[in-house]
This record gives structure tokens, sequence and C-alpha cells, in this order.
């Protein structure tokens, strides 16, 4: 897997998290963050896992990735 960051929380200073990447070698973004409970999430299979990320990092990964 090789991976692209695309964006990262303006907030997070030097350090990389949330952010968002793009998986170079497939077809899908790989997002990096504080992890949050599940179970306010429904269908969450057992090799899953639920970040949160600013909308904002979101947007500007997908806004960078369109650009290219």
């Amino acid at each position: 897997m090789r991976l692209v960051q695309l964006a990262k929380d303006a907030s997070s200073g030097e350090k990389n998290c949330p952010s968002v990447h793009d998986d170079l070698d497939g077809t899908d973004f790989v997002l990096v963050g504080p992890t949050v409970d599940s179970s306010a999430v429904d269908n969450v299979l057992p090799h899953e896992g639920v970040v949160r990320i600013k909308r904002e990092v979101v947007i500007e990964a997908v806004q960078r990735y369109l650009a290219r």
C-alpha cells in the first residue's frame, strides 16, 4: 500500500492526524483519526474501526484529489 497524504487537520501542528490519504495502489482513501465508540454506528464489522475527522479535512482532501 502506497499512501499519499491529501489533507490533514491544520490544528494538529506537526502531527499528521486526523488526515486523509490516497491509496495509490487501490481505489480507496485511508482515514486516520481518533477512534469513537462504534456502538453509535450501525453495521460496523469486527474488522472495521470508526474514526472522527473534521468535515473540512475531508472536503480539502476531495478537492485535492479531484484537482489532480
